[in-house]
């Protein structure tokens, strides 16, 4: 799990960092959990937590395409393709072999990106060139968001997906619409985000977690236990044939305890959050969390 507020810095920023390709997907311990979970909420509320829009198929396939090919060759002990290297173009099954689980690539001819996201931890969404330096969400698989809903962003370009982020359109849509059209698809690059959540659902609905749902209960003795650490591992990558920006969200959450034992990761998560605007705080939902959870860290880093 990553810990991006290790420095104490805080800045609304793009943040982005080259990525090796070895790097790109990543799988621990909780795989198994988080994809009986994801399966649950493709097979209970598909039409909310995957989306395509028409004209989306090339690259959805072309994503499908390329997460086989990257699954086989860094992980053979959880991937296997039986039709050999013909399968490798997506026209073949796949086999899980953590789970057990077989699917034959023809079964998602109409949604490649839906198999792709039933492969991984990650969430998986497709950006596609509108003209000029703007991108649309023309595809997503998204069944861990924090807080916002598929169907509310399908279709709309970056600045107004982000358009409720305090900051963004002054200061992050032109550099982020200019960064995905010129992204290379050699230059992969990744960024995290974070925050320190009441809950430790990976699937935060707005409509399920409300932002005025903060328990009032949470204590500095108690925040250790009440309290989680949700961080996101965030990729972009340029298909190469389509032209579309593959955007992948692997989200983590630890209970703020993890951090007890180390003091520099308390004093650099408390010394971040003195430095988040108020504005952002509400964003964030951090204002009734706040009092307690600084006073926890303060305790438990110094």
């Amino acid at each position: 799990m990553p810990y991006p507020f290790a420095d104490g810095d805080y800045s609304l920023a793009l943040g982005l960092a080259p990525m090796r390709g070895d790097t790109w997907l990543d799988f621990d311990e909780q795989y198994v959990p988080e994809m009986s979970e994801k399966a649950r909420r493709l097979r209970d509320e598909y039409d909310s937590v995957f989306l395509a829009l028409p004209g989306s198929e090339s690259g959805q396939a072309e994503t499908l395409e390329l997460l086989l090919q990257h699954l086989v060759a860094f992980y053979p002990e959880r991937f296997r393709i039986p039709d050999g290297p013909a399968g490798l173009d997506g026209s073949g099954h796949i086999e899980n072999l953590t789970n057990g689980e077989r699917w034959d690539t023809a079964d998602f001819e109409d949604a490649p990106l839906d198999l792709a996201a039933r492969l991984v931890q990650e969430d998986l969404c497709l950006m596609s060139p509108r003209g000029g330096d703007i991108y649309v969400l023309s595809a997503g698989s998204v069944c861990f968001p924090l807080r916002w809903e598929l169907r509310d962003k399908i279709g709309l370009p970056l600045a107004a997906i982000h358009q409720p982020v305090p900051g963004y359109d002054e200061k992050l849509a032109t550099p982020a619409d200019l960064y995905m059209a010129r992204l290379k698809p050699h230059r992969p690059s990744w960024r995290c985000n974070w925050n320190v959540v009441d809950s430790p659902d990976l699937y935060l609905r707005q409509s399920l977690h409300p932002q005025d749902g903060i328990d009032g209960n949470i204590t500095q003795e108690n925040a250790g236990t009440r309290l989680w650490i949700r961080s996101e591992r965030q990729t972009l990558r340029k298909l190469p044939k389509s032209g579309d920006v593959l955007f992948t969200i692997r989200t983590y959450i630890r209970p703020l305890s993890v951090l007890e034992g180390f003091p520099a990761l308390a004093r650099g998560l408390r010394q971040a959050l003195e430095k988040v605007p108020p504005e952002m705080r509400q964003y964030k939902n951090q204002l009734g969390i706040r009092k307690p959870l600084l006073a926890y860290l303060t305790r438990i880093g110094g």
